[in-house]
């Protein structure tokens, strides 16, 4: 996951399956303003679609990801 920040902010980002349960929380700390990269390791799930939510203050994405 890589983003930037134009300031600190609370960010959590959360992985969803497509029936909407949650399944895995990816992070959810306070981010220094500049870039931002981290992996997420979703190897314990079973292949499918998931959607991953991300929550930048009070703004959010939603993003597919297709594990395989």
């Amino acid at each position: 996951m890589s983003f930037n920040l134009n300031e600190t902010s609370k960010v959590s980002a959360q992985l969803y399956s497509l029936d909407g349960k949650e399944v895995q929380e990816l992070m959810n700390e306070k981010v220094t303003n500049g870039d931002f990269n981290r992996p997420f390791d979703v190897s314990a799930l079973p292949a499918g679609i998931y959607l991953m939510k991300l929550n930048v203050g009070d703004a959010s994405v939603t993003q597919k990801i297709v594990k395989q």
